[in-house]
């Protein structure tokens, strides 16, 4: 922009741009969170009070509108360039920790939005969901959680079990991740939109001997 168009829109000048002719406009909304505030430029930076110091009022609720800038704009990224906040000793969000929410006025499923998440988030962006699958690196076994190499679901309760919110078992064991209780092939797990990106592990002192336990690759799916 030049800088007058800069200034009119509440950005500020930072940097030439355009072979001088221009500037790079830079937004960034922040100050205390007394009562919601609106984001109408792309491109935005949204900073806590105090940044880059922590903010640490507590109970605090920051809202943040976002004004779509034409009436066809059907999607918004969320880049969290630096992100941390608390969380409790379960990796759980939003009880007696911190909770990042996203949702619209134009959407009632939770298809469309990221879970709730917390904790630190710096360099992450607007993802669904996560799959889960073995590694490709086969030595040493990269899944081996029981004796039996096709242990059923109802079978894990009693030895090392995995834990993961696929919406089809909720433990895994034996000695391949997927979703046959008799099939010896991996296949990868993606958990259920809105679940909590988490994986879990439960250790039994008696089955742990001669296991190999687990070596997970894990990538984010993009919402539907």
């Amino acid at each position: 922009m030049d800088s007058t168009s800069c200034s009119s829109k509440g950005g500020t000048a930072s940097g030439n741009c355009a072979a001088g002719f221009g500037v790079c406009c830079l937004f960034i909304v922040n100050g205390a969170c007394t009562a919601e505030q609106t984001i109408f430029q792309n491109c935005t930076y949204i900073r806590n009070d105090g940044y880059p110091a922590a903010d640490t009022t507590a109970s605090e609720t920051c809202e943040y509108k976002f004004n779509r800038i034409s009436e066809n704009l059907c999607q918004i990224r969320l880049d969290f360039e630096t992100l941390k906040t608390e969380f409790d000793s379960t990796g759980a969000c939003g009880t007696a920790a911190d909770a990042i929410t996203v949702r619209s006025p134009f959407s009632n499923t939770d298809n469309g939005f990221p879970p709730t998440v917390c904790g630190t988030l710096t360099g992450q962006h607007r993802y669904c969901r996560l799959q889960i699958r073995e590694s490709a690196v086969t030595t040493p076994d990269p899944f081996a959680l029981s004796n039996t190499a096709t242990d059923a679901e109802t079978d894990c309760q009693p030895v090392s079990t995995l834990s993961f919110p696929s919406g089809v078992h909720s433990g895994y064991c034996g000695g391949a991740l997927n979703t046959v209780d008799t099939s010896t092939d991996p296949v990868a797990q993606t958990s259920v939109p809105g679940s909590p990106f988490q994986v879990g592990l439960r250790t039994l002192e008696t089955t742990l001997a001669g296991f190999t336990g687990f070596n997970l690759d894990f990538k984010q799916i993009p919402c539907d």
